[in-house]
């Protein structure tokens, strides 16, 4: 896995939006705490173009995230926003080399397609806190975006202490890291970039769902050999849920233990990342590690 050079005092970033439209007053305060890292920012070229609800048409977040990749000072380059948009530019964007400059890619929800494509290119990038989510300025998010710069600057993550009340089947495990959004993972279930799951730790988490539908979708994983492949199962933030009428049964953590019972494999529920308001960032294609009590990254 190439790990892209980690951020110094005086590095540039980049705002890029590869989904849903965004508005300069969605990110100004991001861009003053950016400048508080001593980063400098910039911003691509079409930014704020918009159609519908989209950041402009698909060449024109391609045209920026090429711009990104291709610019020379830049080092990392942070989705404004998730929503929609990101699976649909893969078409194209697989065609393009990301490793021959290699720089990290920041982002989670909808990017979640594109750290799938960056990481079956083998380079690993950063499922974190996106500039959209800094305008709420309270103590959680600014700890996120803290935690985030440490993991730029390539200091040691500390993801979660583990209770036994967050795990089953907990002892310790080593493995590479892969996964984000559940509803984008199990679309990617059908692309050629979906990975082989082999020893991996898989890392799972939605918002705003039906009960049924994450049945639908955790099944699915448990179907491709996800659950028996890997080597341990992280559950982020699960979030804002829904049930029918007729109550489907099942909590979402009963839905995960039921379809991963089989394999005896070690999961970690609770883990602070995801649309919940802790969104502790992680490095993704790298090794994450828990032993015994400590879930992190070197």
């Amino acid at each position: 896995m190439i790990i892209p050079p980690y951020l110094k005092s005086g590095n540039t970033i980049a705002l890029i939006a590869p989904s849903r439209f965004v508005e300069s007053e969605n990110i100004d305060a991001f861009k003053i705490w950016a400048e508080s890292q001593n980063w400098n920012v910039l911003e691509s070229p079409n930014l704020y173009s918009r159609e519908n609800q989209f950041a402009g048409s698909q060449s024109l977040r391609i045209e920026d995230i090429s711009w990104a990749l291709n610019h020379s000072k830049i080092k990392a380059v942070f989705a404004c926003r998730g929503g929609y948009g990101s699976m649909p530019l893969l078409e194209s964007l697989k065609t393009i080399n990301f490793t021959k400059n290699p720089k990290w890619w920041i982002g989670f929800s909808d990017v979640t397609a594109l750290h799938f494509l960056f990481q079956k290119q083998g380079l690993s990038s950063i499922h974190g806190p996106m500039p959209f989510q800094f305008n709420k300025g309270d103590n959680i998010s600014i700890e996120n975006f803290n935690h985030l710069s440490l993991t730029l600057q390539g200091k040691k993550s500390i993801i979660h202490k583990v209770t036994l009340n967050d795990g089953f089947n907990l002892r310790d495990f080593s493995g590479e890291l892969w996964g984000g959004n559940l509803s984008i993972v199990f679309a990617m279930l059908s692309a050629n970039i979906f990975p082989d799951f082999t020893n991996k730790i898989i890392f799972l988490e939605d918002l705003d769902e039906y009960y049924y539908h994450i049945d639908r979708m955790i099944v699915a994983l448990k179907l491709r050999g996800v659950f028996e492949q890997c080597k341990g199962i992280l559950i982020g933030s699960m979030i804002d849920m829904h049930d029918n009428a007729i109550p489907f049964g099942k909590t979402t953590t009963e839905i995960v233990l039921d379809a991963a019972k089989d394999y005896n494999v070690p999961i970690i529920f609770n883990v602070p990342c995801g649309h919940g308001p802790k969104n502790i960032a992680l490095k993704m294609g790298m090794n994450c590690t828990f032993d015994g009590s400590i879930l992190f990254q070197d």
